[in-house]
């Protein structure tokens, strides 16, 4: 699952004219329970906007320092301490003393854990505890940590310069700025929700949901006077908030944001995107990365910086390559190549003549070594290890099976494997091989995904799904070939889909198969399953008590548990959820769909918004034509940024 703001910097409180909120609101189960004396933390000075924030979030027990004496206002934070905030908000609110529940030995679990049951979260809805928390992402934490009765409102924003209906966690953004607690960096009330979060910005946020009284009448200016502003370029992407930009004069580079305010300056001789809140930077003829405060968190004493996605990094000096984790160096140059499949970061110790792998968690913390070949997929905590001519199934460091196997065939984002000998096959896990499913007891897996595989039962001569326990659903007719057999692993809503030549839908408590009235998918994945009863399922595996197309045909709503969201559909009807199931009616998850592509009108590149080719008009605050006339070209830079070029000066404007 692909889920961002200057939320209160300085500049919130010297250019939006806003009032405090005085009005005597009391806050659920809050009190200081602590004693911030000034100059505890000698990095907060008593005259910067934040030294208040970081008092209260300190006194009401929601935020602790870096160390005894100090909070690292400008660091960057984690989506496991935006987790731990977002359950001591809801413990205390709900009669706790702020204590979250032992429930792991690592404490980034033990919150997640919390918000999980409590339903802050979805179980697997962050890729990665330890990576940096976007400003959205923030906003639907701490939005989810309270009852609506808790956001009472006391703004009207209906409009934000970089927040449409397809920003990730915009309802949440939004309630949170009409609350009071979210204010946005200039007159306009800009958001930057991919923008990677401070902790004296959360400090704010934080002491801003418990104490309703701090929170801030907003006055913003509407869209309509913002300007676009201009930008060199188009050939670099809107992340985390910021874009590359290039001084005209001294042809140096640096960063501006979604306003296009510099804040990051032309300093360095290259420069690349941000991603996971970091950014190679180019000075001195050597690499080094910055944060998004423009900080250097490692050296530029590198000739080259990768970036290998997930927030890790492949540092390298004349030594070899060095692995960097968070904008934290974990090891010194001594690898031939690093790779990641978003659960292991692997540095190989010895060129290609031979094998042999140093495993790593995402966190940068070595779990152990490998001397043999070792094959991986994306997403999946399963390895393939080989010993002499034979292959083991592997977790980490330790093999979960003997090395009896021919060929091991992993997939992506799955806990399931094909352990091949000769023509015989078996499915493996997490726990070794699956029982019921060894060597010789089943002919053919046809295909596998997440932690559920679709099988051939040689004694029934049906169909199975069978997932890692080694529990099978009930057996089923529509026969599958091998090469268009799928199953969809929805389970965390309940049901997996099979499909092939028709398609079943399975649930997961029971293991009974249903057999949709009507139905679609494709050789990719299931589109929808209406079943007899009149519900119907998306995709994605959401039940819909209702489903109804559209007058247009471009769209259909959809209900789930009496709230309406919408579906985008195209002429293969792919149901790609565009609203999510949070508004009261029919009509008002119509208004909330927006979706942006580039597309021709008149022989001139237009942006098409929802379902009209009508571009964009100045009452959105984002200029469409430039005088009237249309952009010569558009191009898409990420983040619902659109670069736009009238002759030769380009323009940046948000979806």
């Amino acid at each position: 699952m692909k889920l961002k703001m200057r939320f209160l910097s300085a500049v919130l409180a010297t250019a939006l004219a806003v009032g405090l909120l005085t009005t005597g609101v009391s806050a659920a189960g809050f009190s200081r329970n602590r004693t911030y004396t000034p100059g505890q933390f000698t990095d907060v000075g008593t005259n910067v906007w934040y030294a208040s924030s970081v008092k209260d979030a300190y006194e009401l027990g929601l935020m602790s320092g870096r160390s005894n004496t100090t909070f690292a206002p400008a660091g960057m934070f984690t989506v496991a301490e935006a987790l731990t905030v977002a359950a001591r908000l809801h413990n205390i609110y709900h009669g706790g003393n702020g204590t979250i529940p032992t429930t792991s030995s690592d404490w980034r679990q033990n919150a997640a854990n919390y918000c999980i049951s409590n339903g802050i979260i979805q179980k697997d809805q962050f890729d990665n505890y330890g990576r940096n928390a976007t400003r959205a992402e923030m906003a639907a934490i701490v939005a989810a940590a309270l009852p609506d009765s808790a956001w009472n409102a006391i703004n009207n924003v209906k409009e934000l310069p970089d927040v449409s209906a397809s920003t990730d966690s915009s309802a949440a953004i939004f309630k949170l700025y009409n609350a009071g607690v979210l204010g946005g960096s200039d007159n306009y009330g800009l958001f930057q929700p991919y923008a990677c979060i401070t902790r004296a910005e959360v400090a704010a946020i934080a002491a801003r949901c418990a104490d309703p009284t701090q929170r801030k009448i907003l006055n913003l200016l509407p869209l309509s006077q913002r300007q676009a502003p201009e930008i060199t370029d188009a050939s670099h992407k809107m992340s985390n908030g910021l874009m590359v930009f290039r001084d005209s004069g001294t042809k140096l580079y640096g960063y501006i944001d979604g306003a296009g305010a510099k804040r990051i300056p032309a300093k360095y001789a290259d420069a690349r995107d941000f991603s996971y809140g970091y950014a190679p930077v180019y000075a001195d003829r050597k690499w080094g990365l910055i944060d998004t405060s423009g900080k250097l968190a490692v050296p530029a004493s590198y000739s080259s910086m990768t970036d290998m996605g997930y927030g890790v990094f492949a540092a390298k000096d004349s030594n070899g390559w060095a692995i960097v984790v968070n904008g934290v160096l974990q090891t010194k140059s001594i690898y031939y190549e690093i790779k990641t499949n978003g659960v292991y970061i692997f540095g190989r110790c010895k060129p290609s003549s031979s094998y042999a792998y140093d495993i790593y968690d995402m966190t940068g913390a070595k779990l152990g070594h490998f001397d043999g070949e070792i094959s991986w997929k994306t997403g999946s905590p399963l390895l393939a290890v080989k010993s002499g001519n034979k292959w083991a199934l592997a977790v980490g460091r330790k093999a979960v099976t003997d090395y009896l196997y021919d060929s091991i065939v992993l997939y992506e984002n799955a806990t399931l494997a094909q352990l091949k000998t000769g023509s015989m096959r078996a499915l493996g896990g997490e726990n070794g091989v699956v029982p019921g499913c060894d060597l010789g007891d089943r002919s053919i897996y046809y295909d596998i995904n997440g932690g559920y595989a679709l099988t051939w039962d040689d004694a029934t001569g049906k169909n199975l799904v069978v997932d890692a326990t080694g529990w099978t659903s009930e057996p089923f007719d529509n026969v599958l070939s091998w090469g268009s057999a799928r199953v969809e692993d929805n389970s965390d809503k309940g049901v997996v889909f099979a499909y092939g030549y028709g398609m079943e839908v399975i649930d997961t408590a029971t293991g009974k198969v249903y057999t949709p009235v009507e139905q679609y998918h494709d050789n990719n994945k299931p589109k929808y399953a209406l079943m007899e009863d009149g519900t119907c399922y998306l995709g994605d595996g959401t039940r819909c008590t209702e489903f109804t197309l559209c007058g247009d045909n471009a769209c259909a709503t959809f209900r789930v548990n009496g709230k309406y969201g919408l579906v985008r559909k195209d002429e293969q009807f792919d149901t790609q959820i565009v609203v999510q199931p949070v508004c009261s009616s029919e009509e008002e998850a119509k208004t909330a769909y927006g979706y942006y592509k580039i597309d021709k009108e008149n022989g001139k590149p237009v942006v098409t918004y929802g379902n009209e080719a009508s571009g964009f008009s100045a009452d959105q605050g984002i200029h469409y034509y430039k005088n009237n006339i249309y952009y010569d070209e558009i191009k898409a830079v990420g983040e619902d940024y659109y670069a736009c070029r009238y002759n030769t000066t380009w323009y940046l404007v948000h979806a």
